[in-house]
């Protein structure tokens, strides 16, 4: 009994060491590198310009909404929501058990983390005559969809690591399902 409770106690202070070093690495790097980039965006004069020829551009826009500029003209619900979600991701993390799952979900919550820092630096931003402040600052767009939705390196995160979240999700749901029919086969 006493090797199986030091067997679940490592595990349990592996899980959280690797969580802990996982969370503080995506959000130094995210954060850090989205605000890099923000700075030189913010300093560039350039509004508008083709990055990749036809396919990737730069639009400098000033999102105050979420997810398509949605309740932009309502700021308290705009920040709730993106607070509630960094909770419920961090409440995920927490129960997840898969490295993969939970280098997602690290990294899902810093490019929302960075987008709710990008939102709350305090600087007004003239652009075009207006004065934008609670924004965040979007700068990419793909050139060949007619109005495509303007993003920005924290939303790319955030997009490619729900995508691989669902992928691993997926395999796991496979590699469960296989074992059961295999044990159920051993059974008979």
């Amino acid at each position: 009994m006493k090797i199986m409770l030091k067997k679940i106690k490592n595990f349990i202070l592996n899980q959280i060491l690797f969580k802990t070093i996982a969370l503080a690495l995506s959000i130094f790097l995210v954060v850090g590198i989205s605000f890099l980039i923000r700075y030189f965006v913010l300093k560039s004069e350039i509004e508008e310009k083709e990055l990749l020829g036809n396919f990737l551009g730069f639009n400098r826009d000033f999102n105050r909404g979420v997810s398509f500029n949605n309740f932009s003209n309502n700021l308290v619900l705009t920040y709730f929501l993106q607070s509630f979600f960094l909770f419920v991701i961090l409440i995920c993390l927490l129960l997840a058990k898969d490295k993969s799952i939970i280098i997602s979900l690290c990294l899902i919550f810093s490019g929302g983390l960075s987008n709710l820092i990008d939102r709350f630096v305090v600087d007004e931003v003239v652009s075009n005559g207006f004065v934008y402040h609670d924004t965040v600052i979007d700068y990419l767009q793909f050139s060949f969809i007619k109005n495509s939705a303007i993003f920005n390196f924290q939303d790319i995160v955030i997009v490619t690591s729900w995508m691989a979240f669902i992928i691993r999700l997926i395999i796991i749901i496979f590699r469960t399902k296989i074992l059961e029919k295999k044990n159920e086969e051993n059974n008979i």
